[in-house]
């Protein structure tokens, strides 16, 4: 189930820039098919993830750390939707510091905090 996860985060950021680029670009039509691949891909992120923590949190007998990357991961997904929504109507600075915040907590606690085996 982690490499379908991997897969799939990895897939959203890939449509996330791409669906930023084609906002960016004015370019509605292609913004909005890519915008809702990307708003399926968020779901498909928290289901896998979901079902990881629940694991982790299983297996393990220890539900902070997870409950904690969990938190910063919806940040993220949250954040990603505010940018492609705000892109065009206001300024998405904010959203961006908020995104970059989410991907280091997520990577701090998933590469340096939680260790599994």
């Amino acid at each position: 189930m982690v490499d379908a996860h991997v897969g799939f985060w990895t897939l959203l950021i890939i449509f996330f820039f791409i669906s930023f680029g084609l906002a960016a670009a004015g370019k509605p039509k292609g913004k909005k098919v890519t915008h809702m691949i990307a708003r399926l891909l968020y779901v498909l992120v928290f289901a896998t993830g979901l079902y990881l923590v629940i694991t982790y949190g299983v297996k393990y007998s220890y539900w902070g750390w997870p409950i904690i990357k969990m938190l910063f991961g919806l940040l993220i997904l949250a954040m990603m939707e505010m940018i492609l929504v705000k892109t065009k109507k206001s300024g998405t600075a904010m959203y961006w510091v908020f995104l970059i915040i989410g991907f280091i907590g997520v990577f701090w606690i998933g590469y340096g905090v939680i260790r599994i085996g």
